[in-house]
């Protein structure tokens, strides 16, 4: 590389840029979802609606460790910067300079989270889609938007292609699929 100064040309040797400052994130996006979810306080809500829930043992019973709306605000921020199963968790985990960021600072650790994701039962989901709509309904007032408006969802399209011997011909996401015994969600109500 070349760079002109006041007596010519000078060569400057190599550059070599790094990230590794422990103060830098590489997830700061999450600052404006982290800034959202504390706003609209969703795992509030979401801890609310599982402790109201009585039809189904408790997804959490002891208080430390990360709640119930926290370790589905984790996953949700995981599946935002690209995380596709429980072990993409570690990445976000790792990640201390982002932790107060985010709107769920503390991560659980893959293992802890697959353990309180089979906890779930549906009625736990149905208040957790009743603490999702409340939230909703909070931000329309905010932004003085009209619940009737119309909504857009933009869902991403893409299909994955198995190419083995076993699964030969089949196509799209599915049991056998790379990956799948860690996914996060599945589809038939296997399990989350």
């Amino acid at each position: 590389m070349k760079v002109s100064v006041a007596d010519g040309v000078r060569r400057v040797g190599r550059i070599v840029f790094r990230a590794d400052d422990e103060r830098l994130t590489p997830y700061a996006g999450l600052a404006v979802v982290g800034a959202l979810v504390r706003t609209l306080g969703l795992v509030g809500l979401i801890d609310g609606e599982l402790a109201r829930e009585r039809r189904a043992a408790a997804v959490k019973v002891r208080k430390r460790g990360v709640s119930g709306g926290e370790l589905l605000v984790a996953l949700a921020e995981s599946q935002l910067v690209g995380g596709a199963c429980f072990d993409d968790l570690e990445d976000l985990r790792a990640d201390h300079a982002g932790a107060r960021l985010r709107g769920a600072p503390r991560v659980p650790a893959a293992a802890t989270a697959r353990q309180l994701a089979l906890r779930f039962r549906r009625c736990h989901l149905q208040g957790v889609e009743r603490a999702v709509a409340r939230v909703g309904g909070r931000l329309d007032r905010a932004i003085h938007r009209d619940p009737g408006e119309e909504a857009t969802i933009d869902l991403d399209a893409t299909q994955l292609e198995v190419h083995r011997r076993k699964a030969a011909g089949r196509r799209g996401p599915g049991p056998g699929a790379a990956g799948d015994r860690h996914r996060l969600v599945r589809g038939g109500g296997a399990r989350l």
